[in-house]
Protein backbone atom coordinates (compact mmCIF):
# COMPACT_ATOMS: atom_id res chain seq x y z
CA UNK A 1 0.00 0.00 0.00
CA UNK A 2 1.44 3.36 -1.05
CA UNK A 3 0.80 6.72 0.59
CA UNK A 4 -0.64 9.53 -1.59
CA UNK A 5 1.96 11.51 -3.53
CA UNK A 6 0.74 14.79 -2.00
CA UNK A 7 1.83 13.50 1.42
CA UNK A 8 5.06 11.79 0.37
CA UNK A 9 6.48 14.50 -1.93
CA UNK A 10 6.75 17.43 0.54
CA UNK A 11 8.17 15.17 3.27
CA UNK A 12 10.70 13.65 0.89
CA UNK A 13 11.68 17.07 -0.48
CA UNK A 14 12.32 18.43 3.01
CA UNK A 15 14.25 15.39 4.19
CA UNK A 16 16.29 15.34 1.02
CA UNK A 17 17.54 18.86 1.78
CA UNK A 18 18.40 18.40 5.45
CA UNK A 19 19.58 14.78 5.62
CA UNK A 20 22.54 13.15 3.88
CA UNK A 21 21.88 10.13 1.70
CA UNK A 22 23.45 6.85 2.76
CA UNK A 23 24.39 4.37 0.04
CA UNK A 24 22.80 1.03 0.87
CA UNK A 25 24.48 -2.28 0.13
CA UNK A 26 22.99 -5.05 -1.96
CA UNK A 27 22.31 -8.23 0.01
CA UNK A 28 21.32 -11.43 -1.81
CA UNK A 29 20.15 -14.48 0.13
CA UNK A 30 19.86 -17.95 -1.36
CA UNK A 31 19.54 -21.48 -0.04
CA UNK A 32 23.29 -21.94 -0.05
CA UNK A 33 24.92 -18.57 0.68
CA UNK A 34 24.72 -14.91 1.70
CA UNK A 35 26.33 -12.27 -0.55
CA UNK A 36 26.86 -8.54 0.03
CA UNK A 37 28.16 -5.70 -2.13
CA UNK A 38 28.19 -1.91 -1.78
CA UNK A 39 29.30 0.74 -4.26
CA UNK A 40 30.93 4.03 -3.31
CA UNK A 41 29.86 7.48 -4.53
CA UNK A 42 31.84 7.01 -7.75
CA UNK A 43 30.12 3.73 -8.63
CA UNK A 44 33.11 1.53 -7.84
CA UNK A 45 32.80 -1.52 -5.61
CA UNK A 46 33.59 -0.41 -2.04
CA UNK A 47 33.16 -3.77 -0.35
CA UNK A 48 31.98 -7.27 -1.24
CA UNK A 49 31.84 -10.45 0.79
CA UNK A 50 30.03 -13.78 0.96
CA UNK A 51 29.32 -16.56 3.43
CA UNK A 52 28.08 -20.10 2.87
CA UNK A 53 25.02 -21.26 4.80
CA UNK A 54 24.68 -24.71 6.37
CA UNK A 55 22.40 -27.03 4.38
CA UNK A 56 18.75 -26.75 5.45
CA UNK A 57 19.03 -23.30 7.08
CA UNK A 58 17.17 -21.77 4.11
CA UNK A 59 14.96 -23.84 1.80
CA UNK A 60 13.37 -22.36 -1.34
CA UNK A 61 13.98 -18.86 -0.02
CA UNK A 62 12.28 -19.53 3.33
CA UNK A 63 14.20 -19.45 6.62
CA UNK A 64 14.01 -22.81 8.40
CA UNK A 65 16.65 -22.19 11.11
CA UNK A 66 16.29 -18.63 12.37
CA UNK A 67 19.15 -18.81 14.90
CA UNK A 68 21.65 -20.13 12.36
CA UNK A 69 20.69 -17.53 9.75
CA UNK A 70 20.80 -14.68 12.29
CA UNK A 71 24.25 -15.78 13.47
CA UNK A 72 25.45 -15.90 9.85
CA UNK A 73 24.07 -12.40 9.22
CA UNK A 74 25.90 -11.08 12.30
CA UNK A 75 29.10 -12.62 10.96
CA UNK A 76 28.46 -10.94 7.62
CA UNK A 77 28.10 -7.56 9.37
CA UNK A 78 31.51 -8.12 10.94
CA UNK A 79 33.00 -9.11 7.58
CA UNK A 80 31.60 -5.99 5.95
CA UNK A 81 33.37 -3.86 8.56
CA UNK A 82 30.40 -1.69 9.59
CA UNK A 83 31.45 0.33 12.64
CA UNK A 84 28.30 2.38 13.17
CA UNK A 85 25.95 1.30 15.97
CA UNK A 86 22.99 1.97 13.69
CA UNK A 87 21.47 -0.77 11.56
CA UNK A 88 23.21 -0.82 8.17
CA UNK A 89 20.82 -0.15 5.28
CA UNK A 90 20.59 -2.87 2.63
CA UNK A 91 18.51 -3.76 -0.41
CA UNK A 92 17.43 -7.34 0.29
CA UNK A 93 17.08 -9.63 -2.72
CA UNK A 94 15.43 -13.01 -2.10
CA UNK A 95 14.97 -16.20 -4.10
CA UNK A 96 12.76 -15.65 -7.16
CA UNK A 97 11.07 -19.00 -6.55
CA UNK A 98 9.32 -17.63 -3.46
CA UNK A 99 7.74 -14.71 -5.38
CA UNK A 100 4.78 -14.54 -7.74
CA UNK A 101 5.03 -11.90 -10.48
CA UNK A 102 2.60 -10.85 -13.19
CA UNK A 103 2.40 -8.17 -15.88
CA UNK A 104 -0.82 -6.14 -16.18
CA UNK A 105 -1.98 -3.11 -18.18
CA UNK A 106 -3.82 0.08 -17.33
CA UNK A 107 -5.19 2.80 -19.61
CA UNK A 108 -3.66 6.27 -19.72
CA UNK A 109 -4.51 7.96 -16.40
CA UNK A 110 -3.47 10.86 -14.22
CA UNK A 111 -0.71 10.06 -11.74
CA UNK A 112 -2.99 9.98 -8.67
CA UNK A 113 -5.61 7.91 -10.49
CA UNK A 114 -2.89 5.55 -11.74
CA UNK A 115 -1.81 4.73 -8.20
CA UNK A 116 -5.37 3.98 -7.09
CA UNK A 117 -6.12 1.90 -10.20
CA UNK A 118 -2.90 -0.07 -9.86
CA UNK A 119 -3.66 -0.77 -6.18
CA UNK A 120 -7.11 -2.07 -7.07
CA UNK A 121 -5.92 -4.21 -10.00
CA UNK A 122 -3.03 -5.77 -8.15
CA UNK A 123 -5.35 -6.89 -5.37
CA UNK A 124 -7.70 -8.45 -7.93
CA UNK A 125 -4.99 -10.43 -9.76
CA UNK A 126 -3.17 -11.66 -6.65
CA UNK A 127 -2.64 -15.44 -6.84
CA UNK A 128 -2.52 -15.69 -3.01
CA UNK A 129 -4.73 -14.40 -0.21
CA UNK A 130 -4.10 -10.66 -0.29
CA UNK A 131 -4.70 -10.34 3.47
CA UNK A 132 -1.68 -12.54 4.17
CA UNK A 133 0.56 -11.12 1.45
CA UNK A 134 2.96 -8.30 0.79
CA UNK A 135 2.57 -6.94 -2.72
CA UNK A 136 3.96 -4.14 -4.82
CA UNK A 137 4.20 -2.93 -8.40
CA UNK A 138 6.23 -0.71 -10.69
CA UNK A 139 5.70 0.83 -14.12
CA UNK A 140 7.86 -1.00 -16.68
CA UNK A 141 6.71 0.62 -19.92
CA UNK A 142 4.01 2.25 -22.04
CA UNK A 143 1.86 0.29 -24.44
CA UNK A 144 1.64 1.29 -28.11
CA UNK A 145 -1.69 2.12 -29.71
CA UNK A 146 -1.45 2.51 -33.50
CA UNK A 147 2.05 3.90 -33.22
CA UNK A 148 1.23 6.32 -30.40
CA UNK A 149 1.88 5.97 -26.71
CA UNK A 150 -1.09 4.38 -24.97
CA UNK A 151 -1.59 3.07 -21.45
CA UNK A 152 0.79 1.75 -18.83
CA UNK A 153 2.48 -1.62 -18.49
CA UNK A 154 3.02 -2.58 -14.86
CA UNK A 155 4.73 -5.50 -13.17
CA UNK A 156 3.14 -6.73 -9.94
CA UNK A 157 4.78 -9.01 -7.39
CA UNK A 158 3.35 -10.97 -4.45
CA UNK A 159 4.75 -13.01 -1.56
CA UNK A 160 3.49 -14.50 1.68
CA UNK A 161 3.99 -11.88 4.39
CA UNK A 162 5.32 -14.41 6.91
CA UNK A 163 8.32 -15.16 4.66
CA UNK A 164 9.36 -11.50 4.53
CA UNK A 165 8.62 -10.85 8.20
CA UNK A 166 11.00 -13.65 9.21
CA UNK A 167 13.77 -12.29 6.98
CA UNK A 168 13.32 -8.69 8.16
CA UNK A 169 13.38 -9.76 11.81
CA UNK A 170 16.58 -11.77 11.28
CA UNK A 171 18.25 -8.85 9.47
CA UNK A 172 17.29 -6.30 12.13
CA UNK A 173 18.46 -8.60 14.92
CA UNK A 174 21.80 -8.90 13.12
CA UNK A 175 22.27 -5.14 12.73
CA UNK A 176 20.89 -4.59 9.21
CA UNK A 177 17.90 -2.56 8.02
CA UNK A 178 16.26 -3.75 4.78
CA UNK A 179 15.07 -0.53 3.11
CA UNK A 180 13.74 -2.47 0.11
CA UNK A 181 12.88 -6.11 -0.53
CA UNK A 182 12.91 -7.43 -4.09
CA UNK A 183 13.45 -10.76 -5.81
CA UNK A 184 16.60 -11.85 -7.61
CA UNK A 185 15.09 -11.64 -11.10
CA UNK A 186 14.60 -7.89 -10.57
CA UNK A 187 18.17 -7.53 -9.33
CA UNK A 188 19.54 -9.53 -12.26
CA UNK A 189 17.50 -7.52 -14.77
CA UNK A 190 18.83 -4.25 -13.31
CA UNK A 191 22.43 -5.43 -13.40
CA UNK A 192 22.07 -6.81 -16.93
CA UNK A 193 20.48 -3.59 -18.18
CA UNK A 194 22.49 -0.92 -16.35
CA UNK A 195 25.87 -2.65 -16.18
CA UNK A 196 25.92 -4.88 -19.26
CA UNK A 197 23.51 -2.82 -21.42
CA UNK A 198 21.21 -5.79 -22.18
CA UNK A 199 17.56 -5.37 -23.12
CA UNK A 200 17.70 -1.65 -23.78
CA UNK A 201 15.86 -1.91 -27.08
CA UNK A 202 14.58 -5.24 -28.41
CA UNK A 203 13.19 -8.04 -26.25
CA UNK A 204 15.94 -10.22 -24.77
CA UNK A 205 15.93 -13.49 -22.87
CA UNK A 206 18.37 -13.91 -19.99
CA UNK A 207 19.07 -17.39 -18.66
CA UNK A 208 20.51 -17.36 -15.15
CA UNK A 209 21.81 -20.75 -14.04
CA UNK A 210 22.45 -21.12 -10.32
CA UNK A 211 22.73 -23.96 -7.80
CA UNK A 212 19.02 -23.52 -6.98
CA UNK A 213 17.64 -23.66 -10.51
CA UNK A 214 17.19 -22.00 -13.90
CA UNK A 215 15.78 -18.47 -13.93
CA UNK A 216 14.37 -17.36 -17.30
CA UNK A 217 13.99 -13.58 -17.49
CA UNK A 218 12.47 -11.52 -20.30
CA UNK A 219 13.90 -8.00 -20.59
CA UNK A 220 12.30 -5.18 -22.55
CA UNK A 221 13.29 -1.53 -22.52
CA UNK A 222 15.74 -2.32 -19.73
CA UNK A 223 12.99 -3.63 -17.42
CA UNK A 224 11.87 -7.03 -16.20
CA UNK A 225 8.70 -8.07 -18.03
CA UNK A 226 8.52 -11.74 -17.18
CA UNK A 227 10.25 -14.15 -14.82
CA UNK A 228 9.98 -17.91 -14.67
CA UNK A 229 12.00 -19.96 -12.19
CA UNK A 230 12.59 -23.68 -12.74
CA UNK A 231 14.03 -25.37 -9.58
CA UNK A 232 16.51 -28.23 -10.02
CA UNK A 233 14.73 -30.27 -7.35
CA UNK A 234 12.15 -31.19 -10.01
CA UNK A 235 14.73 -33.25 -11.93
CA UNK A 236 17.33 -34.10 -9.28
CA UNK A 237 18.04 -37.73 -8.52
CA UNK A 238 18.27 -39.17 -5.05
CA UNK A 239 21.97 -38.28 -4.93
CA UNK A 240 21.08 -34.64 -5.83
CA UNK A 241 22.90 -34.93 -9.19
CA UNK A 242 21.60 -33.98 -12.64
CA UNK A 243 22.77 -35.70 -15.79
CA UNK A 244 24.08 -33.63 -18.71
CA UNK A 245 21.36 -34.95 -20.99
CA UNK A 246 18.62 -34.06 -18.52
CA UNK A 247 20.09 -30.60 -18.08
CA UNK A 248 20.17 -30.01 -21.85
CA UNK A 249 16.60 -31.26 -22.17
CA UNK A 250 15.33 -28.86 -19.49
CA UNK A 251 17.36 -25.97 -20.90
CA UNK A 252 15.91 -26.39 -24.40
CA UNK A 253 12.31 -27.16 -23.36
CA UNK A 254 11.99 -24.32 -20.85
CA UNK A 255 13.65 -21.82 -23.19
CA UNK A 256 11.27 -22.79 -25.97
CA UNK A 257 8.26 -22.37 -23.71
CA UNK A 258 9.30 -18.88 -22.67
CA UNK A 259 10.03 -17.82 -26.25
CA UNK A 260 6.60 -18.97 -27.39
CA UNK A 261 5.02 -17.21 -24.41
CA UNK A 262 6.79 -13.98 -25.29
CA UNK A 263 5.55 -14.12 -28.87
CA UNK A 264 1.92 -14.53 -27.80
CA UNK A 265 1.98 -12.24 -24.73
CA UNK A 266 4.10 -9.31 -25.85
CA UNK A 267 3.49 -9.50 -29.61
CA UNK A 268 7.22 -9.45 -30.04
CA UNK A 269 9.90 -11.96 -30.86
CA UNK A 270 12.90 -12.44 -28.61
CA UNK A 271 15.92 -11.11 -30.47
CA UNK A 272 18.78 -12.40 -28.33
CA UNK A 273 19.66 -14.89 -25.62
CA UNK A 274 22.10 -14.10 -22.82
CA UNK A 275 23.70 -16.59 -20.47
CA UNK A 276 24.73 -16.05 -16.87
CA UNK A 277 26.15 -19.02 -14.99
CA UNK A 278 28.93 -19.70 -12.54
CA UNK A 279 30.64 -21.99 -15.04
CA UNK A 280 29.38 -21.55 -18.58
CA UNK A 281 30.55 -24.41 -20.73
CA UNK A 282 30.92 -24.37 -24.51
CA UNK A 283 28.52 -27.30 -24.57
CA UNK A 284 25.77 -25.16 -23.01
CA UNK A 285 26.29 -22.36 -25.53
CA UNK A 286 26.49 -24.75 -28.47
CA UNK A 287 23.29 -26.52 -27.34
CA UNK A 288 21.34 -23.27 -27.44
CA UNK A 289 22.86 -22.16 -30.72
CA UNK A 290 22.04 -25.50 -32.30
CA UNK A 291 18.42 -25.37 -31.11
CA UNK A 292 17.94 -21.70 -32.03
CA UNK A 293 20.30 -21.12 -34.98
CA UNK A 294 18.86 -17.72 -35.90
CA UNK A 295 19.18 -16.42 -32.38
CA UNK A 296 22.45 -14.83 -31.14
CA UNK A 297 23.58 -16.50 -27.89
CA UNK A 298 26.09 -14.59 -25.75
CA UNK A 299 27.63 -14.59 -22.31
CA UNK A 300 27.13 -11.56 -20.10
CA UNK A 301 30.31 -9.53 -19.70
CA UNK A 302 31.23 -6.07 -18.52
CA UNK A 303 34.29 -4.33 -19.90
CA UNK A 304 35.45 -7.59 -21.43
CA UNK A 305 35.35 -9.43 -18.08
CA UNK A 306 32.84 -12.18 -17.61
CA UNK A 307 30.52 -11.72 -14.64
CA UNK A 308 29.92 -14.68 -12.38
CA UNK A 309 26.25 -15.52 -12.03
CA UNK A 310 26.76 -15.56 -8.27
CA UNK A 311 27.44 -11.81 -8.17
CA UNK A 312 25.11 -10.54 -10.91
CA UNK A 313 22.02 -10.22 -8.62
CA UNK A 314 24.20 -8.74 -5.86
CA UNK A 315 25.41 -6.01 -8.21
CA UNK A 316 21.83 -5.30 -9.26
CA UNK A 317 20.68 -4.94 -5.65
CA UNK A 318 23.71 -2.75 -4.88
CA UNK A 319 22.83 -0.54 -7.87
CA UNK A 320 19.40 0.04 -6.36
CA UNK A 321 21.09 1.01 -3.11
CA UNK A 322 22.52 4.07 -4.89
CA UNK A 323 19.05 5.38 -5.82
CA UNK A 324 17.76 8.25 -3.67
CA UNK A 325 15.24 6.83 -1.19
CA UNK A 326 12.81 9.64 -1.96
CA UNK A 327 12.83 8.66 -5.65
CA UNK A 328 12.71 4.86 -5.31
CA UNK A 329 9.26 3.82 -6.54
CA UNK A 330 10.31 0.31 -7.58
CA UNK A 331 8.85 -2.95 -6.29
CA UNK A 332 9.45 -3.50 -2.57
CA UNK A 333 7.86 -6.54 -0.95
CA UNK A 334 7.72 -5.28 2.63
CA UNK A 335 5.31 -3.65 5.08
CA UNK A 336 6.18 -0.21 3.65
CA UNK A 337 7.37 1.08 0.32
CA UNK A 338 10.92 2.44 0.11
CA UNK A 339 9.69 6.04 0.11
CA UNK A 340 7.41 5.41 3.11
CA UNK A 341 10.16 3.56 4.99
CA UNK A 342 12.59 6.37 4.21
CA UNK A 343 10.18 9.08 5.34
CA UNK A 344 9.38 7.18 8.56
CA UNK A 345 13.05 6.61 9.41
CA UNK A 346 13.97 10.20 8.64
CA UNK A 347 11.11 11.55 10.76
CA UNK A 348 12.25 9.36 13.66
CA UNK A 349 15.82 10.60 13.15
CA UNK A 350 14.62 14.20 13.12
CA UNK A 351 12.68 13.66 16.35
CA UNK A 352 15.79 12.20 17.99
CA UNK A 353 17.94 15.07 16.73
CA UNK A 354 15.53 17.76 17.96
CA UNK A 355 15.16 15.92 21.28
CA UNK A 356 18.91 16.06 21.74
CA UNK A 357 18.97 19.72 20.67
CA UNK A 358 16.26 20.54 23.22
CA UNK A 359 18.12 18.76 26.04
CA UNK A 360 21.42 20.44 25.15
CA UNK A 361 19.74 23.86 24.89
CA UNK A 362 18.00 23.38 28.23
CA UNK A 363 21.28 22.40 29.90
CA UNK A 364 22.97 25.42 28.32
CA UNK A 365 20.35 27.84 29.66
CA UNK A 366 20.50 26.24 33.11
CA UNK A 367 24.27 26.71 33.07
CA UNK A 368 23.91 30.35 31.98
CA UNK A 369 21.26 31.04 34.63
CA UNK A 370 23.46 29.47 37.32
CA UNK A 371 26.42 31.61 36.33
CA UNK A 372 24.22 34.72 36.20
CA UNK A 373 22.82 33.99 39.66
CA UNK A 374 26.31 33.49 41.11
CA UNK A 375 27.55 36.68 39.45
CA UNK A 376 24.63 38.79 40.71
CA UNK A 377 25.02 37.48 44.27
CA UNK A 378 28.68 38.41 44.25
CA UNK A 379 27.84 41.86 42.89
CA UNK A 380 25.28 42.37 45.66
CA UNK A 381 27.74 41.34 48.40
CA UNK A 382 30.47 43.47 46.89
CA UNK A 383 28.13 46.48 46.69
CA UNK A 384 27.09 46.05 50.35
CA UNK A 385 30.66 45.77 51.54
CA UNK A 386 31.64 48.76 49.45
CA UNK A 387 28.78 50.80 50.97
CA UNK A 388 29.98 49.93 54.50
CA UNK A 389 33.54 50.86 53.60
CA UNK A 390 32.43 54.33 52.45
CA UNK A 391 30.88 55.27 55.86
CA UNK A 392 32.85 57.78 58.02
CA UNK A 393 33.91 56.99 61.61
CA UNK A 394 31.14 59.20 63.05
CA UNK A 395 28.51 57.56 60.84
CA UNK A 396 29.76 54.12 61.83
CA UNK A 397 29.46 55.03 65.56
CA UNK A 398 25.90 56.33 65.08
CA UNK A 399 25.02 53.23 63.08
CA UNK A 400 26.32 51.06 65.93
CA UNK A 401 24.22 52.97 68.49
CA UNK A 402 21.13 52.64 66.34
CA UNK A 403 21.70 48.90 66.00
CA UNK A 404 22.04 48.60 69.81
CA UNK A 405 18.82 50.52 70.42
CA UNK A 406 17.08 48.41 67.81
CA UNK A 407 18.23 45.20 69.52
CA UNK A 408 17.05 46.53 72.93
CA UNK A 409 13.69 47.49 71.47
CA UNK A 410 13.32 44.04 69.93
CA UNK A 411 14.04 42.43 73.32
CA UNK A 412 11.34 44.60 74.99
CA UNK A 413 8.88 43.65 72.30
CA UNK A 414 9.71 39.99 72.87
CA UNK A 415 9.29 40.43 76.66
CA UNK A 416 5.92 42.09 76.25
CA UNK A 417 4.82 39.37 73.90
CA UNK A 418 5.92 36.68 76.34
CA UNK A 419 4.13 38.44 79.24
CA UNK A 420 0.99 38.65 77.14
CA UNK A 421 1.18 34.91 76.42
CA UNK A 422 1.73 34.11 80.14
CA UNK A 423 -1.12 36.33 81.39
CA UNK A 424 -3.87 33.85 80.73
CA UNK A 425 -1.86 31.04 82.34
CA UNK A 426 -1.24 32.92 85.70
CA UNK A 427 -4.90 33.58 86.42
CA UNK A 428 -5.84 29.92 87.21
CA UNK A 429 -2.95 29.72 89.69
CA UNK A 430 -3.92 32.91 91.55
CA UNK A 431 -7.57 31.92 91.58
CA UNK A 432 -6.68 28.53 93.06
CA UNK A 433 -4.62 30.08 95.90
CA UNK A 434 -7.39 32.54 96.77
CA UNK A 435 -9.97 29.75 96.91
CA UNK A 436 -7.78 27.71 99.26
CA UNK A 437 -7.20 30.75 101.55
CA UNK A 438 -10.85 30.70 102.75
CA UNK A 439 -10.84 32.92 105.91
CA UNK A 440 -7.22 33.92 105.39
CA UNK A 441 -6.46 37.36 104.02
CA UNK A 442 -3.66 37.38 101.44
CA UNK A 443 -1.91 40.72 101.48
CA UNK A 444 0.85 40.04 98.94
CA UNK A 445 1.84 37.40 96.36
CA UNK A 446 5.13 38.12 94.63
CA UNK A 447 7.61 36.37 92.30
CA UNK A 448 10.49 37.51 90.08
CA UNK A 449 9.67 34.71 87.63
CA UNK A 450 8.16 31.31 87.92
CA UNK A 451 11.52 29.61 88.13
CA UNK A 452 12.18 31.41 91.48
CA UNK A 453 10.38 30.83 94.87
CA UNK A 454 7.02 32.61 95.23
CA UNK A 455 6.50 34.63 98.44
CA UNK A 456 3.02 34.83 99.99
CA UNK A 457 2.17 37.34 102.80
CA UNK A 458 -1.08 37.22 104.75
CA UNK A 459 -2.89 37.10 108.12
CA UNK A 460 -5.23 34.56 109.66
CA UNK A 461 -7.58 34.35 112.63
CA UNK A 462 -5.13 32.03 114.38
CA UNK A 463 -1.89 30.08 113.97
CA UNK A 464 -3.93 26.91 113.48
CA UNK A 465 -5.64 28.51 110.47
CA UNK A 466 -2.23 29.29 109.00
CA UNK A 467 -1.13 25.66 109.49
CA UNK A 468 -4.34 24.39 107.81
CA UNK A 469 -3.76 26.78 104.87
CA UNK A 470 -0.18 25.48 104.53
CA UNK A 471 -1.50 21.90 104.45
CA UNK A 472 -4.06 22.70 101.73
CA UNK A 473 -1.35 24.29 99.57
CA UNK A 474 1.04 21.37 100.05
CA UNK A 475 -1.66 18.97 98.79
CA UNK A 476 -1.56 20.62 95.40
CA UNK A 477 0.58 18.47 92.97
CA UNK A 478 2.11 21.52 91.30
CA UNK A 479 3.34 23.04 94.64
CA UNK A 480 6.78 22.06 95.90
CA UNK A 481 9.37 23.22 98.45
CA UNK A 482 6.66 24.86 100.67
CA UNK A 483 8.21 26.60 103.65
CA UNK A 484 6.56 28.38 106.67
CA UNK A 485 9.26 29.65 109.06
CA UNK A 486 7.93 29.88 112.66
CA UNK A 487 9.82 33.11 113.01
CA UNK A 488 7.53 34.61 110.38
CA UNK A 489 4.46 34.14 112.62
CA UNK A 490 3.50 37.27 114.59
CA UNK A 491 0.39 38.73 116.27
CA UNK A 492 -0.98 41.87 114.62
CA UNK A 493 -2.55 44.77 116.64
CA UNK A 494 -5.99 43.54 115.59
CA UNK A 495 -5.29 40.16 117.19
CA UNK A 496 -4.86 38.25 113.84
CA UNK A 497 -1.78 36.14 113.16
CA UNK A 498 0.49 37.48 110.38
CA UNK A 499 2.68 35.06 108.42
CA UNK A 500 5.07 34.76 105.46
CA UNK A 501 5.50 31.54 103.48
CA UNK A 502 7.34 30.60 100.26
CA UNK A 503 7.00 27.83 97.71
CA UNK A 504 7.83 26.85 94.13
CA UNK A 505 5.49 25.84 91.37
CA UNK A 506 6.35 23.13 88.87
CA UNK A 507 4.01 24.46 86.16
CA UNK A 508 0.96 26.65 85.73
CA UNK A 509 -1.47 23.85 84.86
CA UNK A 510 -3.99 24.44 87.72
Amino acid sequence: MKLPAKIIEPISSLLKKISPIEIAGGFVVSDSALRYMRFNENGAVAVSTSLRLPPGAVVQGIIKDVETVTAALRQMRGNVGIRSSRNAEVVLSIDSGAVYSQLFNLPQLEENALSEAAELNIQMISPINIKNAYYSYQVVGRSQDNGSVGGYELLGAFINASVIDTWITAFKNAGFLPIAVEFQALSIARAASEIAGIGKGDISLLLDVSSEGLDLIILKNGNLYFDYFYPWRLIQREDKSISIEKFKQVLISETSKVMNFSLSKFNGEIKSIWLSAENISDEMVNTLRAQFPSMPVSEINVGGNKLSALWLPVMGAAKRGMILRSEDDLISLGPLSVIEEYAENQIISMIKIWRNVFVITLCFFLFVFSLSNLFLRRVRLSTGQQSLRTLSAEESRELGELRGKADEFNKLVSFVGEASRQENRVYPFVSKVINLASNIEITRLSAQNFSQPIVLNGNAPSADAVIQFQKRLSDLPNITDLQLPLSSLSTAPNGRTAFVMSFRIMNLDF
